[in-house]
């Protein structure tokens, strides 16, 4: 299974910052990563975190596996 996963994180105080994990629509600030599960339900990747400008179809389409 591989899925991007959302994380809330604290409020940047850098403008720059702020603006790359603030979607408008959800109202917090997001960090989001794509996780990978093997068939036994081991967590078999876990990749950096990105802001949550970023799309869930992007986000893999970025990662040199």
């Amino acid at each position: 299974i591989i899925d991007c996963t959302e994380i809330r994180i604290p409020k940047a105080k850098a403008p720059d910052n702020q603006q790359l994990t603030f979607p408008n629509f959800k109202n917090c600030n997001i960090a989001k990563a794509l996780v990978a599960i093997s068939p036994t339900g081991a967590i078999s990747f876990v990749s950096d975190l990105y802001g949550d400008n970023i799309s869930d179809k992007k986000l893999p389409r970025d990662l040199a596996f």
